[in-house]
């Protein structure tokens, strides 16, 4: 089992550190030079010749200011800045994808089977209603519960 998931994670990783470089239009030695790793490191993470650390995810995602948790495969929301969002979206039916073949754009799947594009413009306004709409709630909801300090 343990190979499966270490063929599965490294396939992931070797596919989504391509996708990043490729959407951030770098070269292995400017991605290196951001990330401080060697670029021939990089090509092997690329080449799916070796997997990175957990140190080494967290490295990267912290400099190019992306959720590690996408980079290794295990959630669809890029940036972390989104992954509430993609949470809530999920809860209800719908998906929030990255669209790696275009710049700054996300595609939502709705339970009933739509596909929208959005721009960044339009999921940080979706996210602003989601996080409003959440806070109203709960306000709403403890006006009638009882305080106890």
């Amino acid at each position: 089992m343990k190979e499966v998931i270490s063929l599965e994670l490294k396939t992931t990783f070797a596919n989504r550190l391509k996708v990043l470089r490729g959407f951030r239009m770098l070269t292995l030695e400017e991605l290196s030079k951001m990330v401080d790793i060697p670029a021939q490191t990089l090509n092997r993470y690329e080449l799916g010749q070796r997997i990175p650390k957990i140190d080494v995810v967290a490295q990267i995602a912290s400099k190019m200011n992306i959720n590690p948790m996408w980079l290794c495969g295990y959630s669809d929301a890029i940036s972390e800045q989104y992954a509430t969002l993609d949470l809530h979206l999920s809860k209800l039916g719908y998906s929030l994808l990255w669209d790696g073949d275009s710049d700054h754009s996300f595609v939502v799947h709705s339970p009933e089977g739509n596909v929208y594009i959005l721009g960044e413009e339009e999921l940080k306004k979706l996210q602003d209603s989601t996080e409003a709409f959440i806070s109203y709630t709960i306000q709403d909801i403890l006006k009638d519960c009882k305080k106890i300090k």
